[in-house]
C-alpha cells in the first residue's frame, strides 16, 4: 500500500513526515472514543487519503506505528471494553479474508450490544464488489443495502444499522491545496538550507519556487491564483485527490526540464546555474507540467487537468508587442516594467534579452521561433511569452 510504502521509506531515511491535512480526523476520534460509537467506511478513488486517515486514526487511539507498519492487512485495537478493527484497504484482501470480515461486519453492525467496531478503507469500484461478494443472506444483504444508500443518497435507510460512510473524493482540494502548500513549505526540513553553498550571492531556483508559493513576495497572489484553477477544474469535474495536490505542489518547486526525471536535487543548482538554465525552474511553466516531456504531462492527472484551461497555447498582437517593444515604447514601458522587468528571476532575465534582442535584429531565423512560440509559450502560467506576472495580474 501507498501508505505504508511512504512510512518504511521515513523510517529508513529518518525523516520527519510532512503531515498532510486529514480532514475527518478529528470527527472520526470522536465516534470511536464515543459511548455511543458507530462503525465507519471510509471511500474514494486512490490518493484520496483513505489508508492516511486510518493511520492516524489508528495513532490517536493509542495504536503503536510500529504494529501499523508490520504488514497486517488487518489491525485491532482494544477501545476499553470494545475492539477496533482497522481494515486498511479492502480491495488487498483476497476473497477468503473479505468474506468471512464482512460477514462478521455485518452481524455486528446490526447487533447494540457488539463490542466489535470497524474502520473500513475502501476503493469506490471495490466497495460493493467484496459486499456483495460476501453472501446473499439477510444479515450481509441489509448491510449491502445500507452501503448502497449512503453511497448513493447520504444516508442509511435503516437506523439498525450502526454504520456510516464518507466518500474521500468530495472533498474539495481547492481547500486542501492551502493546506498542503504549507504543509511542505513550512516543512523544518527547510532549515537544513541554512549552510547551502548555493545561497552565496545566488538564487537557488528551488528555494525561489517555494517562497513564491509562500506567497512572501506576492502577497500570496500566486497561490491563490493556483487554488482558483484547481476550484475551477473541480466545478468541471477534475477531481485532485490529495496526493495528486502533493505532487503538484511538489513538480512545482523542484520542476525543471533538464534535472533528471524532470525534478531537482539540491546537487543540481550549481550545474544548473553556470549552465545558465535555472530559469527553466519557472513555477509558472511547472503548474502545468512544463517541466515534463508532453505525453508524460498528459499521462499525469493534475497537469492534464490543468491544462485543459489552454492557459499559454494562445497569444495576441497586444501581448507579442508589450513583450518584443514594451522596454522601450513609452507606451507600453510601465505595463512592461510591472509584468516582466521587476521579475529578474523568471521574467527579464540575461536569457530572455539575449533572445529578445536576436528577434530585433533579425540575426537568427530561428529567433521568432525561440522567442515566441517554442519556449516561452509554456513558460509560465497564464502568460503566453515569457513573462512570468502576466498570468498573476490578468488571468
Amino acid at each position: 500500500m501507498y501508505d505504508e510504502t511512504i512510512q518504511r521509506a521515513l523510517a529508513r531515511l529518518k525523516m520527519q513526515p510532512i503531515e498532510l491535512p486529514a480532514q475527518h480526523l478529528a470527527w472520526l476520534v470522536d465516534n470511536f472514543r464515543s459511548n455511543e460509537c458507530q462503525s465507519i467506511i471510509l471511500t474514494g478513488t486512490a490518493g484520496d487519503g483513505k489508508t492516511y486517515h486510518c493511520r492516524r486514526v489508528w495513532l490517536e487511539l493509542g495504536g503503536t506505528i510500529e504494529d501499523w507498519n508490520g504488514g497486517e492487512k488487518i489491525q485491532r485495537l482494544s477501545l476499553g471494553s470494545r475492539q477496533l478493527t482497522v481494515v486498511k484497504d479492502l480491495s488487498e484482501l483476497r476473497s477468503d479474508e473479505s468474506k468471512p470480515l464482512i460477514e462478521q461486519m455485518a452481524w455486528d453492525v446490526a447487533d447494540p450490544n457488539s463490542p466489535r467496531v470497524y474502520l473500513m478503507a475502501a476503493n469506490h469500484g471495490q466497495l460493493l464488489e467484496k459486499m456483495k461478494n460476501a453472501g446473499t443472506d439477510k444479515t450481509t444483504s441489509a448491510l449491502v443495502e445500507v452501503v448502497e444508500n449512503l453511497l448513493v443518497v447520504g444516508r442509511s435507510g435503516n437506523s439498525a444499522i450502526k454504520l456510516d460512510l464518507r466518500d474521500l473524493s468530495r472533498s474539495a482540494a481547492a481547500v486542501m491545496i492551502d493546506q498542503v502548500i504549507d504543509a511542505v513549505t513550512l516543512h523544518p526540513g527547510w532549515d537544513g538550507c541554512a549552510d547551502c553553498p548555493a545561497l552565496n550571492g545566488a538564487t537557488c531556483p528551488i528555494r525561489e519556487n517555494r517562497e513564491r508559493l509562500v506567497g512572501t513576495t506576492d502577497n500570496g497572489l500566486f497561490r491563490r491564483r493556483l487554488g482558483n484553477l484547481v476550484e475551477a477544474s473541480e466545478q468541471n469535474g477534475g477531481h485532485f485527490t490529495i496526493r495528486q495536490v502533493l505532487s503538484l505542489v511538489t513538480n512545482i518547486i523542484l520542476g525543471h526540464p533538464d534535472a533528471r526525471d524532470g525534478l531537482m536535487a539540491c546537487t543540481d543548482v550549481a550545474e544548473l546555474a553556470a549552465a545558465g538554465t535555472a530559469e527553466r525552474a519557472s513555477p509558472y511553466r511547472n503548474v502545468f507540467g512544463g517541466n515534463l516531456k508532453p505525453s508524460r504531462a498528459e499521462r499525469t492527472e493534475p497537469f492534464r487537468k490543468l491544462n485543459l484551461f489552454g492557459i499559454g497555447s494562445e497569444t495576441s498582437n497586444k501581448v507579442d508587442i508589450m513583450l518584443v517593444y514594451g522596454a522601450d515604447d513609452p507606451a507600453l514601458v510601465e505595463t512592461y516594467r510591472a509584468l516582466v522587468q521587476t521579475d529578474q528571476v523568471y521574467g527579464e532575465t540575461p536569457a530572455y534579452k539575449r533572445a529578445q534582442q536576436s528577434y530585433l535584429e533579425g540575426d537568427d531565423p530561428s529567433a521568432v521561433a525561440r522567442f515566441l512560440l517554442e519556449d516561452d509559450v509554456t513558460d509560465d502560467i497564464g502568460n503566453v511569452n515569457g513573462n512570468s506576472h502576466w498570468w498573476q495580474h490578468f488571468c
